[in-house]
């Protein structure tokens, strides 16, 4: 079967062949949802259901041995399929300075040397987390 993915600014669209198997395991990790959202299921994506959205702000912690543990305002530029990665392009808000993100989709555990967090989800959880400590006690 083919399947025609929409990159999110439309400019662009990705023709892959798909077995039903994979096909079956690739929707568990990565699908569209919408114009610009996707649905990414993968550890070191923190957002609201696994979606994604081009165009939205994000948290980017990264590390590197060279810089050390970074946080950066991201913007979600784009995504793209290559072999068996999802690519995201992410913008540094205060630099400007593109980032791609590879996202290995064949092996969950690649360790990672970033994490992507929607700003918003992040509140919400903390959010939970204080009401929980606050009426519920702390336990350990």
């Amino acid at each position: 079967m083919w399947l025609a993915v929409f990159i999110l600014n439309h400019k662009m669209k990705q023709y892959f062949y798909l077995t039903d198997e994979k096909n079956a395991g690739l929707k568990k990790i990565y699908h569209p949802v919408g114009n610009d959202s996707f649905f990414i299921n993968y550890p070191f994506l923190h957002a609201e259901n696994q979606i994604l959205t081009a165009g939205n702000t994000y948290l980017l912690i990264k590390s590197s041995t060279s810089t050390g543990v970074e946080l950066l305002e991201v913007a979600l530029v784009d995504f793209f399929l290559k072999d068996d990665a999802l690519y995201l392009i992410v913008e540094d808000l205060k630099t400007l300075k593109q980032f791609k993100l590879m996202v290995v989709l064949n092996n969950l555990e690649v360790k990672c040397q970033w994490i992507l967090l929607d700003p918003n989800y992040l509140k919400k959880r903390i959010t939970e987390l204080y009401i929980k400590h606050y009426c519920c006690g702390y336990k350990k």
